[in-house]
């Protein structure tokens, strides 16, 4: 019998995990997440992320490396587990902590992750409860550039009716075609 799978899927952008010492690990590639978008790729830096972290890099192998970054952890409804077992963000954690550099480096992974957003509201309260009007500007010019102008209006006009001042921005570097996003 197949395993169901959660409301609320992990996305490649984000991999956070809880590792021995307590510190989340975040890669811009989570293999279940990846898995699903045929991208199996290994990222090129690993982020740990950690209240104890340092902000030093340390090299690996094969030209990779891990970078040690200083944060706080992320609040418990922004986790889920993994099948592994692994603590890692929500879709809409993810896709609202992800780097603006994501969508230039591999845009096909976080267009595939916004395609899985149905509704404005599965991301705006996190947003609106931490204030972030930079990354809800950059979420509604990355929804529109997938052809998702519905949802980039709701959180825009949310925004707007909260009385922030949020200034829409396209984070990709390129027009997405939309007949490889799904819809």
């Amino acid at each position: 019998m197949a395993k169901p799978q959660p409301d609320i899927v992990p996305t490649g952008i984000l991999l956070p995990c809880f590792s021995n010492t307590g510190m989340i690990i975040t890669a811009l590639c989570l293999p279940n997440y990846c898995n699903r978008a045929g991208n199996q790729a290994v990222p090129q830096q690993l982020l740990m992320r950690s209240p104890l972290g340092n902000n030093n890099p340390t090299p690996l192998a094969y030209k990779t490396s891990r970078f040690n970054m200083w944060g706080e952890l992320p609040q418990a409804d922004q986790l889920t587990v993994a099948s592994n077992g692994k603590h890692i963000y929500t879709l809409r954690a993810a896709l609202i902590y992800s780097s603006a550099t994501i969508y230039i480096r591999n845009a096909i992974d976080p267009s595939t992750a916004l395609s899985l957003v149905r509704d404005a509201s599965e991301l705006l309260n996190i947003l609106l409860e931490n204030g972030h009007t930079t990354l809800a500007g950059r979420l509604a010019g990355a929804f529109r550039n997938i052809d998702r102008g519905r949802i980039a209006d709701q959180i825009v006009e949310t925004f707007k009716q909260a009385d922030y001042d949020i200034r829409e921005t396209d984070p990709f570097d390129s027009k997405i075609r939309s007949d490889i996003v799904p819809s």
